[in-house]
């Protein structure tokens, strides 16, 4: 596996932003002194921190979520406590959060979800290919696996998923599909090797290495396509527009074409 392709462990993410919470609460100690006695309260203070943190996130170049959690964290804490909720409500909401959102603390995509367009947008690149199977990166909870399966049952789909919470509901809803196998662990560490197709929906701060690991896996003929977000320095072969959303495409990349490009 090379460099570029290689999982990130979520303690390289995790850290930096601990890292911004306790230089925030420098910052604000070394702020306080400097203040209006009027902004010495604990509201305008979380705030404050929150505020800090957001731009130390900013600075760090972590990626924009990031920074709307460092901002509105430690004012959520305030609150919580100011109206007497109880710190395991807290917990709770972090253990479903983390369950849910487990691939945002590796700096990997959130959870999204799909339209039906996308399905149908990808079965149409799938018949033209003459597809026989197809790799999904982050299949969340199959908003695009399922109807896709049910649209192509010929089609043989692997749908990666990490998260366990997403992972558990993907894995019920297609425990009737018989051309869907449901994988649950880190899509950088899946091999996509003898794919036709891989399919990912993530975000613009990975593209470039989700490229490098499709060129160094996948044959040349084989198809990377990416919902909403385009690799950079790559022209698609194919843009595939979808029908409920003129603003949104798939952007169809040639393997060849990425090995080519970084043979370069």
């Amino acid at each position: 596996m090379t460099a570029a392709a290689r999982p990130r462990r979520p303690a390289g993410k995790l850290i930096p932003a601990i890292y911004c919470q306790l230089g925030a609460m420098l910052l604000v100690a070394a702020m306080r002194p400097l203040l209006p006695v009027s902004v010495w309260h604990a509201e305008a203070l979380v705030w404050l921190q929150g505020a800090s943190a957001a731009l130390l996130s900013y600075l760090l170049r972590q990626p924009m979520w990031w920074c709307w959690i460092h901002l509105l964290f430690p004012p959520a804490l305030w609150w919580a406590h100011s109206n007497g909720i109880s710190g395991q409500y807290g917990m709770v909401g972090f253990i479903v959060s983390a369950l849910v959102f487990w691939r945002t603390a590796g700096g990997d995509a959130p959870l999204y979800l799909s339209s039906d367009s996308v399905a149908d947008g990808l079965a149409r690149l799938a018949e033209t290919e003459r597809a026989k199977n197809l790799v999904e990166l982050g299949a969340g909870i199959g908003s695009v696996v399922v109807p896709l399966a049910r649209r192509l049952p010929d089609l043989q789909i692997t749908a990666v998923e990490q998260a366990p919470l997403p992972w558990l509901v993907l894995r019920w809803r297609c425990r009737r599909l018989p051309n869907v196998t449901v994988c649950f662990r880190n899509f950088w560490e899946c091999s996509l090797a003898g794919s036709d197709m891989v399919f990912a929906y993530l975000t613009p701060a990975v593209m470039p290495r989700l490229g490098l690991k499709c060129a160094a896996e996948m044959e040349g003929k084989s198809l990377l396509v990416s919902s909403a977000f385009v690799l950079p320095d790559a022209v698609p072969e194919m843009v595939e527009k979808l029908d409920d959303n003129p603003a949104n495409a798939l952007f169809c990349y040639r393997v060849s074409t990425l090995q080519a490009d970084r043979a370069v």
